[in-house]
């Protein structure tokens, strides 16, 4: 009896070594892991929790500036802010409706729009050459300062 109460506290013992063991491996491994960032406003990550100043611009001119922190999506920051920025599909690449418009540098420094948001703002009204959603523009510490335009209307064609 007494052999098989050691035999049984010795696999518990294991199994508790075996927990710790991996619970300080995976914590080991997530010190050494950089941080990964996601575009899109669904996906979220580790986020670098400074901030910069943006401003908003309506389509009359008015201007509000705000934080923004660096890795949040153009809509979220709106949306935070009470910006002007519908964003229908809620961020999922399937409507128009984040339409904004950036300086020429800002639209520039930017990875090139993909194929689907390209095709989605094929639908925006008012559209420029430096159109941009406002749920694919990740911001950026170099974004400080930067003017987004907001259009006169938006369509939701969903």
């Amino acid at each position: 009896m007494l052999g098989s109460v050691l035999r049984s506290a010795g696999r518990q013992g294991s199994r508790l070594a075996l927990r710790q063991t991996s619970l300080a491996a995976s914590n080991s491994l997530a010190k050494t892991q950089a941080p990964v960032m996601f575009r899109g406003a669904s996906m979220s990550a580790v986020r670098d929790m400074s901030t910069v100043k943006i401003v908003f611009m309506d389509a009359e001119g008015a201007t509000e500036t705000v934080d923004a922190e660096i890795g949040d999506s153009i809509l979220d920051i709106a949306h935070e802010h009470d910006i002007e920025m519908e964003g229908a599909c809620g961020g999922e690449m399937a409507c128009s409706t984040c339409h904004c418009i950036l300086d020429e540098a800002t639209y520039h420094s930017l990875p090139a729009p993909e194929e689907e948001e390209e095709d989605m703002l094929d639908l925006a009204l008012g559209l420029t050459e430096t159109s941009r959603l406002g749920c694919q523009v990740i911001v950026t510490k170099d974004m400080e300062g930067i003017v987004i335009r907001l259009p006169a209307e938006t369509a939701n064609m969903q």
